[in-house]
């Protein structure tokens, strides 16, 4: 699934949706709705999931978060450079760095991320790192049920 087509399940303005290739995906005609990804979220990163639901036009609740964007608006507007791709394709958000300004939370076309991260500064899908660096998948990729969330390499 590409971005543009996100954007239009979502109903979102096209020119918001330039962004290039995405790194996580989620096949919507194969999610189940089960919301197993928004809980191994929540379970994975100590009680903060950063998975949303979000309505689609049809009106039926999708689990949506950041896709780690090629062209991510997120990127372009953080005036601290707090928001870095690294070399697995992944952006993160180093909240050292971070002036809290929260222009990333406005940016963001999905509403990835959120208030509360790690530091006090905003935090968002960060492919379960910690997992990736021990040679896991990330926690919801591993656990859908319907093999609905997969990696765009």
């Amino acid at each position: 699934m590409e971005a543009a087509e996100v954007c239009d399940l979502l109903g979102i303005e096209a020119e918001r949706c330039d962004l290039g290739k995405l790194l996580k995906v989620v096949d919507y005609m194969r999610c189940i709705d089960c919301e197993t990804c928004s809980v191994v979220c929540e379970f994975t990163h100590s009680g903060k999931s950063y998975v949303r639901l979000l309505k689609t036009k049809l009106g039926v609740e999708k689990p949506f978060s950041c896709f780690h964007c090629e062209n991510a608006p997120c990127v372009r507007v953080c005036k601290k450079d707090a928001i870095v791709r690294k070399e697995d394709g992944g952006l993160y958000i180093i909240p050292s760095k971070c002036n809290k300004c929260l222009d990333c939370i406005n940016a963001c076309p999905f509403k990835a991320i959120r208030l509360g991260g790690p530091g006090g500064a905003p935090g968002k899908c960060d492919l379960c790192e910690q997992l990736r660096s021990e040679g896991l998948e990330p926690a919801c990729i591993a656990m859908c049920p319907s093999g609905a969330i997969m990696m765009n390499r």
